[in-house]
């Protein structure tokens, strides 16, 4: 064969060798892009499938969390499911969610939320190997922690809180609040509760003698001074509370010792004393003898009681039949021989004589403790204990309003210098020191006005000739003068505004027998006592509520708190009530256990 054929023969092989190699890579490749497209698709899908469960683990937690603030309420399912469905929308990437979910349970003993979430989502590419759908899942836990807490609510209790609602407002928020901080649970690790009512004083507990100065038994005591300058405050004694007792509330110390923490081994107390005002300032245009029998009466006949008003002597073999006086405003000279003052009580008397009910007689109310509040609760554990405190605050009339004397208390309440005086179940250890760690000292304060002084208006008269409505039960607050142009016999023996903490305004306990004064003085102490008590770590929150807290009581509530976001002014029952959950918000933690 000659080379040139040999040549020939051997290129042509070549080539067929060649063509049946492309096959061979051709099928070779058909066969390897199947599970190629397929590891792509995975991918791809798997890629997908993540994107969904992120977004369904987000939508969980938000959910969670939302449940966990409203973990007490009616509303905690609907919160959840609201916040679900805003973060996961419907048909997200396709997906759908499976029925029932997600599912949600609560465990009200370990205080925890859990929710679980699968929804399927369709495949692009892993259809090639047979998967046309994934199914994806996401968990969640919820665990809601109460920090380890000392609180205190220092409540107004005055008598303006019936009438511009507070009352009725105040006592659900506060309940809400507890409940909230508990849940389900009568004790919560490291966490005390204490109750602080105050009106223009505040009730320590008729336990708590053993803090108050003592004496002995002065017959005087019970019985107003018709001087307006007498400073006299009276020790204990039972009997000075005849025909009653002494039910707790406590007379203020002098300043600095009214704004601090000291103790009763530092200096004790004087008892509330409100002495009673009959029989002490005469009429001087009453133109009848002591020993004239004598009936003032609304109306004849004298013989039926509800028509008598005053009844002077007795009959006599002289005078068996009294002159009877038909009670008249305008005429000074039909009032009686004696004008009321601000509390007429007889210690000589019954208690049944007493209008002790306050709810019934409110401004009218009469007594040794007129204006005295329900006691102090000191701080306890247990839920039941806090919610009956709560429950039992109402609306105390008289006084005023002295938030700066309840802060005090509530200090007084926190304060480790304090431990070891109050009594109930409170652990030998507490009031636990400042600053110890992991836990916390809170008190929430409110009010509904200013502090000031209050007068009781008593009853209005508009005697001749034409001078401008006056009253005849108590004076214009700090002037201790009787109003109006009826001359100045009545000037020197009115009692001046009511009794509080500080004694009444006439006595100049402050320094001064200004209203204006004496207020500012209120303001400035309290003032001083929150930045004393924020600068050992108490968290201070503070509220004020309704229209009568000024412009400058708002800003004192404002200055009082750890920050500014801290107060809040609620206008309405229903910002009160936001404003506790917020603060309830803010003092328990939700942590994403899981």
């Amino acid at each position: 064969m000659s080379s040139q054929r040999q040549s020939l023969l051997q290129g042509t092989a070549l080539r067929r060798l060649l063509v049946e190699q492309r096959g061979a890579v051709a099928a070779i490749l058909g066969l390897a892009i199947i599970p190629l497209f397929a590891v792509v698709g995975l991918a791809i899908d798997t890629g997908r499938g993540y994107m969904l469960k992120s977004k369904l683990s987000y939508a969980i937690d938000a959910a969670g969390l939302a449940g966990g603030r409203a973990f007490d309420t009616e509303l905690r399912e609907e919160d959840i499911a609201m916040f679900f469905e805003a973060n996961f929308p419907t048909n997200y990437m396709g997906s759908e969610l499976l029925p029932g979910h997600p599912v949600v349970v609560f465990n009200e003993e370990e205080n925890t939320i859990t929710i679980e979430a699968s929804a399927t989502i369709p495949t692009h590419f892993m259809g090639v190997a047979g998967v046309h759908e994934m199914t994806v899942s996401a968990r969640t836990v919820i665990q809601r922690e109460l920090r380890g807490m000392e609180l205190v609510l220092v409540m107004d209790n005055t008598g303006s809180m019936r009438n511009n609602g507070g009352m009725a407002a105040m006592k659900p928020a506060a309940t809400k609040l507890i409940n909230f901080l508990y849940g389900d649970r009568e004790t919560v690790p490291n966490f005390w509760v204490a109750v602080v009512p105050y009106a223009a004083n505040v009730n320590i507990g008729d336990q708590h003698t053993d803090w108050l100065i003592q004496q002995a038994f002065d017959a005087d005591a019970a019985w107003q001074n018709a001087d307006p300058d007498s400073e006299t405050q009276f020790g204990y004694h039972a009997d000075h509370y005849q025909p009653t007792t002494w039910k707790g509330c406590i007379e203020e110390r002098e300043f600095p010792r009214d704004s601090n923490d000291d103790t009763p081994d530092d200096e004790g107390w004087y008892p509330f004393l409100w002495r009673t005002t009959l029989r002490n300032f005469e009429n001087p245009y009453w133109p009848y003898d002591e020993d004239d029998y004598v009936v003032v009466v609304h109306q004849n006949p004298y013989t039926t009681p509800s028509n008598v008003i005053y009844t002077q002597g007795a009959p006599s073999p002289s005078q068996s039949t009294p002159t009877v006086v038909i009670y008249d405003d305008a005429n000074r000279a039909t009032w009686g021989r004696w004008l009321n003052g601000d509390n007429v009580w007889d210690p000589d008397g019954l208690e049944s004589a007493l209008k002790l009910d306050n709810d019934l007689y409110q401004n009218e109310g009469t007594g040794p403790n007129l204006g005295c509040g329900p006691a102090i609760t000191p701080l306890v554990a247990s839920k039941t204990t806090v919610l009956a405190a709560i429950d039992e605050m109402a609306p105390w009339h008289r006084g005023g309003t002295m938030a700066n004397v309840g802060l005090a208390w509530g200090w007084r309440v926190l304060s480790p210098r304090w431990r070891g005086l109050w009594d109930g179940d409170l652990p030998e250890e507490l009031p636990l020191d400042y600053a110890e760690p992991n836990m916390e000292k809170v008190i929430i304060l409110l009010t509904d006005g200013n502090n000031e002084w209050y007068d009781y208006p008593g009853i209005s008269w508009n005697p001749s000739p034409n001078p401008p409505s006056e009253n005849h039960f108590s004076g214009i607050p700090g002037t201790n003068a009787y109003p109006g142009t009826n001359g100045t016999t009545f000037r020197t023996t009115w009692p001046g505004a009511d009794y509080t903490a500080y004694g009444r305004l006439s006595e100049g306990r402050l320094g001064t027998t200004s209203t204006g004064a004496a207020n500012n003085i209120l303001d400035e102490r309290m003032l001083d006592m929150c930045e004393t008590m924020k600068a050992q770590g108490i968290i201070m929150y503070t509220m004020t509520f309704g229209p009568s807290p000024d412009a400058g009581t708002q800003q004192l509530y404002r200055d009082c708190a750890t920050e500014p976001d801290m107060y809040f002014h609620a206008p309405t029952g229903t910002a009160l009530q936001q404003a506790f959950v917020t603060i309830a918000d803010e003092l328990s933690k939700l942590r994403i256990a899981e």
